[in-house]
């Protein structure tokens, strides 16, 4: 099933309307930023375990710290889907160890990623679209996505939706591919990585219990599954199929939600799908020079998220379709 949204189409003619030099100024990569954001986003954890560990449970500062947390483990998710899937920094066989340890701490399969993503910008807005993010089209599921057994069962794939029999569950074709044997070793690699990994928590929880559960599992467990809800809504709960330009949730992002998200949400998320190129740290630059070129074209600007979070589960508006909020 084809995509609705001719992507080729809207590089021409947004690379037209501003200039050649200017797309490819957006396009090139400050390696040195990359590095710093990922060391940056290791010390932050540290330091936010260290805070979770010490601080009074539930007072102020500690609730700040365990939000917080939830989305520097989703940075981790974004680091490996910009720089090591897309980007591949450092070369092919380092950003795949790479993004098998940053998916690992986010509880994302990296290598499982890395062969599914594909299909996301490939198909985008269709039923062969890659993303889990099709089947929460109930209230119910989408409420049960923010818990921490629904965020699991979606997926594990146990809330999947009904497709058409020509259309099955993209995952379900997915893993039928056949894995060639790189794959197959990344695969086992990254079962083998996680089995070590959780052995390895389990024994600093022994020596370290009140800082391995509270900085680092109740947040993955608790607020994580919230925090990426909220992804979701500001990249793919709405899109217009008639518009090659709105491939995405076409959210206004600022000064906070712009590092909040890793510069990978809301308008933002929408030019990667259009320039999947681009690197996060000129994603920012690139909404505010496309966004009077994209809202003359028709695509929906959006400024309130408590408006977007009604829609998506209060009104439990379809996905894709959240024109009437």
């Amino acid at each position: 099933m084809k995509s609705p949204h001719d992507i080729k189409r809207a590089q021409r003619e947004i690379t037209a309307a501003l200039g050649e030099d200017v797309i490819e100024d957006l396009k090139r990569e400050k390696r040195w930023l990359d590095w710093t954001a990922v060391v940056v986003t290791w010390v932050t954890f540290g330091v936010l375990i260290g805070f979770l560990g010490t601080l009074p449970f539930l007072s102020a500062w500690w609730l700040v710290c365990f939000v917080l947390q939830s989305f520097v483990i989703l940075s981790f998710a974004y680091q490996m889907h910009d720089i090591w899937v897309h980007r591949k920094v450092g070369g092919r066989a380092f950003s795949r160890w790479m993004g098998l340890v940053s998916g690992l701490v986010a509880f994302t399969l990296a290598a499982r990623y890395t062969r599914l993503h594909p299909d996301h910008h490939r198909y985008i807005g269709t039923d062969e679209d890659e993303e889990y993010k099709l089947d929460l089209d109930t209230r119910l599921r989408r409420w049960l996505f923010m818990t921490p057994v629904g965020y699991l069962l979606t997926f594990r794939g146990h809330l999947r939706k009904e497709r058409d029999p020509k259309y099955p569950a993209p995952e379900c074709a997915f893993e039928k591919r056949p894995l060639n044997p790189r794959q197959l070793r990344m695969h086992k690699t990254e079962k083998r990585a996680m089995r070590y990994m959780w052995g390895g928590i389990a024994v600093l929880a022994f020596f370290f219990p009140r800082f391995v559960a509270l900085g680092y599992l109740l947040p993955l467990a608790v607020m994580l599954p919230v925090s990426n809800a909220v992804r979701i809504i500001l990249e793919h709960a709405e899109t217009n199929p008639a518009n090659d330009f709105h491939c995405a949730t076409y959210y206004r992002t600022g000064p906070v939600t712009r590092p909040l998200f890793f510069w990978g949400a809301g308008d933002c998320h929408l030019v990667h799908h259009i320039f999947p190129e681009i690197p996060w740290y000129n994603l920012g630059k690139a909404c505010d020079v496309m966004r009077p070129f994209l809202v003359d074209k028709g695509c929906r600007e959006r400024r309130s998220i408590p408006k977007l979070l009604y829609g998506y589960f209060i009104k439990g508006e379809p996905y894709r379709e959240l024109w009437s909020v």
